[in-house]
């Protein structure tokens, strides 16, 4: 009895061993754990876009109303009269506010006509705010007239501010406001194109250094133009510009991220709880940077693409799109033509596309949710998404990826592999039979037989 005691004691102690020695090794770091980019603070998880922002960004923010601690200049008090040519009042009042150290130079209720260009000079720094009336009805109104022919409204000085206005561009071509100053603030802003263009001109264009662009709204029409375009010229440094808690709309591109400089791109965008809702091409058109986070944002109704990485000029180097709700979903079901949620092209230029991380996605609606044809695109990091789309990856090459925790609830398939690829705990529920997948099997859930491509 004393034996048979024993024993069982021996069993349940040996049990016990086993279990600890199971949990201490499934609490270790996964092999992909040091795989995984640490480009950034990891302290900056996004809990929301705000936390993102500076001590000195949310000031900026603040300082957007009248107060008695700042100077308030009325536009009607250097000529303007609703629905009059108001373009000399405007470069009036906008003088006499810097040269006396900045302010307020409030526009009441009314429309105000603006038929030339209007200059913010790069020798002026006093802040200065460009406000409208703040009821949230968008009262204020700025009107450019098709007789501009190049960027109307540009911002060279540092420290401006618009608030409260609408801006209704009837250009043909060129941007409704150009920045390329410092510290651009831009807070409850509405943009609106009445002409109907085919340039590829942007509405919207930043080219300057830490633009803080919130709480704007686009609404326009025409199949080739852009929205916003983050760009470089040459000798002026783009850096650090925000676009968070903006809605773009209508038959228009969205987002255009490129380079005018051959040397150098634009740095450390951020594009947080943004929501896209137009239908021309593309959504998130990516051409050149170094460092830019697409998160918390929702991305539907995409024609061609919701997101495209197609490099030129240098190249693009550490972009993360995280948190997003994607759908190519414009027509969806419409097989003449491909519908992407994220796609890195073949490229007709050797400029690269390194340190791509797409984490924590919902991925829906659309032809192929990851299509990635660039033989120079590597180094990505594909993690944790949920994918359920015609192809829900589809990779001619994979080179020195890490493919980790995804659900791909359709087809899957990857035609090559270079380099050291990392391809572990993913559901994958169809698998092509053109994948050569046999060194992976084992390591992931394949829920479905295999199937042709």
């Amino acid at each position: 009895m004393k034996n048979k005691k024993c024993r069982n004691m021996l069993f349940l102690l040996t049990l016990v061993i086993a279990f600890c020695t199971v949990f201490v090794s499934c609490r270790e770091e996964p092999q992909y754990m040091d795989y995984i980019p640490t480009y950034g603070d990891k302290s900056k998880e996004l809990s929301g876009a705000y936390d993102l922002l500076s001590d000195e960004e949310k000031a900026r923010i603040k300082k957007l109303h009248i107060s008695n601690e700042t100077d308030v200049y009325n536009i009607c008090d250097f000529g303007a009269v609703s629905g009059e040519d108001c373009t000399q009042a405007i470069k009036t009042g906008i003088e006499t506010v810097q040269k006396n150290g900045g302010g307020i130079l409030y526009f009441p209720a009314g429309k105000y006509n603006v038929s030339e260009v209007i200059t913010f000079s790069a020798t002026e720094s006093a802040p200065l705010i460009l406000m409208g009336e703040p009821s949230g009805s968008f009262l204020s109104e700025i009107i450019l007239t098709s007789t501009i022919e190049s960027d109307a409204i540009v911002i060279a000085s540092s420290n401006v501010s618009l608030a409260h206005l609408i801006f209704k561009s009837n250009m043909k071509t060129s941007a409704a406001v150009s920045i390329s100053g410092e510290k651009t603030t831009l807070f409850n802003c509405k943009f609106e194109c009445t002409a109907n263009s085919k340039t590829s001109d942007a509405l919207l264009k930043v080219c300057g250094s830490d633009a803080l662009l919130t709480s704007l709204s686009f609404m326009l029409s025409g199949d080739n133009r852009y929205t916003i375009n983050f760009t470089k010229l040459p000798e002026i440094v783009s850096k650090n510009n925000k676009l968070i808690d903006t809605y773009i709309g209508g038959k228009v591109n969205g987002i255009l991220i490129d380079s005018q400089d051959s040397t150098g791109c634009p740095e450390d965008i951020l594009l947080s709880r943004v929501t896209l809702l137009n239908y021309s091409n593309g959504q998130v058109d990516i051409k050149s940077v170094k460092n830019c986070t697409i998160s918390n944002s929702m991305l539907d109704q995409g024609f061609l693409f919701c997101v495209r990485l197609d490099p030129q000029g240098i190249g693009i180097d550490n972009v993360t799109i995280s948190e997003n709700y994607i759908a190519a979903a414009y027509n969806y079901g419409d097989e003449s033509y491909e519908k992407c949620g994220i796609c890195i092209p073949e490229s007709d230029t050797s400029a690269p596309v390194n340190h791509v991380t797409i984490s924590e996605n919902l991925i829906v609606f659309s032809q192929y949710g990851i299509l990635v044809r660039n033989p120079n695109a590597k180094g990505l990091f594909i993690y944790g998404n949920s994918i359920s789309c015609d192809y829900s990856l589809y990779m001619r090459t994979s080179t020195d990826n890490a493919i980790v925790s995804n659900r791909f609830g359709e087809e899957f398939y990857i035609g090559a592999f270079s380099g050291e690829n990392i391809i572990q705990s993913n559901i994958i529920n169809k698998l092509s039979l053109d994948c050569s997948f046999d060194d992976f099997k084992m390591e992931n859930i394949v829920t479905v037989k295999e199937v042709e491509q």
